[in-house]
């Protein structure tokens, strides 16, 4: 394999991590949705922050590895990446990722029992 061959190899698999990235986060919005109900305006909002991000990973990768040069490969990798996570993955993880909001959600709401409850007795009175 001669020097160019490698380094495409290597965006190859960078692009192919960003696009198991890119389907972590998006199973983690959607497991915050199973956690919190949220109405249409917030799930709205998820939604654009969720894009920002994801472009915002590939406009990184695309700017730091490959100086804004955009080859066909480099979408395979983040195609097949994201496909990857989906098909292999995230049937477990989005479980694991639920699991682990949901405790965090109930350790909040835990903390914020007490307070709940005197802000209660403040109004009665």
């Amino acid at each position: 394999m001669d020097v160019s061959s490698r380094s495409q190899v290597f965006l190859l698999f960078i692009f192919l991590i960003s696009g198991l990235a890119i389907g972590l986060l998006f199973d983690f919005f959607r497991s915050t949705r199973r956690v919190v109900k949220t109405n249409d305006f917030f799930t709205g909002v998820e939604d654009v922050l969720f894009w920002i991000i994801s472009g915002t990973i590939v406009i990184f990768c695309i700017t730091c590895f490959t100086d804004g040069e955009i080859r066909s490969y480099m979408l395979v990798g983040l195609l097949t990446g994201v496909l990857f996570y989906f098909f292999a993955l995230s049937k477990y993880l989005s479980k694991i990722i639920t699991f682990i909001l949901d405790l965090c959600a109930r350790a909040i709401g835990f903390i914020f029992l007490p307070v709940k409850k005197i802000c209660n007795l403040v109004k009665k009175d």
